[in-house]
């Protein structure tokens, strides 16, 4: 019975066609590589990996849609909220020692210490929500997650330098100054699910009423 031809030198030396076979599966793996950029496309992945940035004005206040990220408004003149430096939750207050490299819950009455947690390097600003306390570290690009109530605690790496966490409108929103960009994180996942590139950098950030403000500088 004849064999196929293969794709190994002949005798002579002089290289032999591809067979049929290798043809198809180069194009199954053609075919494979367009279905993921379309699914990728539909998923509106573009959020993650970055893309050209979104223009928005300096020394403004962005309103965005905490679902789709689309732009509400921009309007110049106005900021956002400022980011309060203390969170509360679970009856504590809880801050963030930059020098230390630790969360320290207090009770706010006697001042006592309650929590004393190490999470990542220079961290520089925390928020509660969803149960847990978040945690932005500068230095080493990360998110760390602490429990209420209860000794769990995770560590989310974002590949950015985050630099203002918050929560609200579902999901816990962190912004980067160094990269012009904000994150979505879901907190059933620990997963960043969106994100967006802005021409200027923004400053601050508080979600809340549906809505996700951000204070953009210059």
């Amino acid at each position: 019975m004849a064999q196929p031809p293969s794709s190994t030198p002949s005798r002579n030396g002089t290289a032999r066609q591809p067979t049929r076979l290798t043809r198809g599966r180069l194009l199954l793996l053609i075919l494979a590589v367009f279905l993921a950029g379309a699914v990728a496309s539909a998923l509106d992945l573009k959020f993650i990996t970055g893309g050209k940035p979104r223009t928005v004005l300096a020394n403004s206040l962005l309103v965005l849609n905490p679902r789709t990220l689309e732009t509400v408004r921009n309007t110049p003149g106005e900021q956002a909220p400022p980011h309060p430096p203390i969170a509360r939750g679970a009856g504590l207050l809880w801050t963030v020692d930059g020098d230390t490299n630790r969360l320290i819950a207090t009770a706010p009455e006697s001042r006592r210490v309650v929590r004393n947690v190490v999470v990542g390097t220079a961290p520089v600003s925390v928020a509660t929500g969803f149960g847990s306390a978040w945690v932005a570290n500068s230095e080493n690009g990360s998110v760390t997650r602490v429990a209420l109530a209860g000794p769990k605690i995770e560590t989310i790496g974002l590949n950015d330098q985050p630099s203002v966490i918050a929560t609200g409108s579902g999901y816990v929103w962190v912004l980067s100054r160094r990269s012009k960009k904000l994150l979505r994180i879901d907190p059933k996942t620990n997963v960043v699910t969106k994100s967006v590139r802005l021409t200027e950098p923004p400053t601050d950030v508080v979600a809340r009423t549906g809505r996700v403000l951000l204070s953009i500088g210059n």
